[in-house]
């Protein structure tokens, strides 16, 4: 009986350890041809011609657009640029008194030119190396998820954009006071119109900060001018008075399942002495919008394509200081 128990004992152990073998092995090999056979090269985060840290890398051979410190209002890759003056401190001032006198700081070039409309309003639209060639535009949204571009294939899609702001007034008007900030926005092309087609250029993704509290949320435009946002979250970037650095990045992410999201991050350095923490993350994995059917897509159209235009917008801001203006393709997480 006992040398029974004893082999049958032995013939256990020897199969355990035929069986620790094997998955020592297989994991073995799987590493092997993962890191070893597969070339997979290293990509790391590191900071951008200014000095500012990444967060995630640039695209190898990705768009990239760098405001010009030496001279922005001669830029050929923006549109709506506003006139700018340079400050002693190498940062640039924009600056609009609307009162319409003899007196007046250089005024905001208008979005719209209709009378005194919009002069209070920022645009500073940045173009990828492609341009703008509204003939190439298509804005069907299925069309659009299909293709994963509105007009050319380095549309902003995945990027970072960054910017260092300073309020130093504003018009005090109720929206001033109570809902103004900035705006950073992309995937889209330009904004305007009141019916389809001319709204469906219209789309983005957009990042807003609140000057006065530091608080943040996502918007989401699913046509021009239709949006629907998140609630708000708490941050310590408040901007009046002081420099604040104030990132957003999207980029789409395929989930096991096969279905393509969007990620959608707000990253803030609040001292601007470039330490940067996140903020906020938002998924768009559906569920949220009911209105893209208008532009040919579902009721809650996830954008997952790149547009050729990405936006830094404030409005009702008389007294204005930027630098470090900058969006880069990155390498999706």
């Amino acid at each position: 009986m006992f040398a029974t128990r004893d082999n049958g004992w032995n013939v256990n152990r020897h199969l355990l350890l035929i069986g620790s073998a094997l998955v020592i092995t297989i994991i073995m090999l799987f590493y092997i041809v993962n890191n070893i056979l597969i070339h997979r090269p290293v990509i790391v985060a590191g900071f951008d011609k200014f000095g500012i840290k990444e967060i995630y890398p640039t695209k190898n051979g990705g768009e990239e657009w760098f405001m010009n410190m030496l001279d922005p209002n001669s830029d050929p890759r923006t549109v709506n640029t506003p006139k700018m003056t340079l400050n002693a401190d190498g940062s640039w001032k924009v600056a609009f008194d609307n009162t319409n006198n003899n007196n007046q700081q250089q005024l905001v070039i208008p979005i719209q030119y209709s009378g005194t409309c919009c002069q209070d309003e920022v645009r500073y639209s940045i173009l990828t190396s492609s341009g703008y060639d509204a003939n190439k535009i298509i804005v069907d949204q299925q069309e659009l998820e299909r293709r994963g571009y509105m007009q050319s294939p380095n549309d902003w899609k995945n990027v970072e954009m960054t910017g260092y702001v300073k309020l130093i007034s504003n018009t005090g008007s109720s929206f001033a006071t109570n809902n103004g900030g900035w705006t950073w926005e992309a995937r889209g092309a330009r904004h305007f119109g009141d019916n389809a087609p001319d709204v469906c250029y219209g789309t983005s993704y957009n990042a807003h900060i609140l000057w006065g509290t530091g608080d943040v949320r996502w918007e989401k435009e699913q046509w021009h001018d239709h949006i629907v946002t998140t609630g708000y979250h708490p941050s310590s970037a408040i901007s009046i008075g002081k420099f604040i650095g104030f990132k957003a990045i999207m980029y789409n992410d395929v989930q096991l399942d096969g279905k393509t999201v969007v990620k959608l991050e707000i990253w803030l350095d609040p001292y601007s002495d470039n330490r940067w923490h996140k903020v906020y993350q938002f998924i768009d994995s559906g569920g949220w919008g009911n209105a893209g059917q208008e532009c040919g897509g579902n009721s809650d159209q996830i954008i997952t394509w790149g547009g050729p235009l990405a936006i830094f917008r404030w409005d009702e801001a008389t007294d204005v200081d930027i630098k470090d203006f900058s969006i880069r393709e990155i390498q999706a997480p």
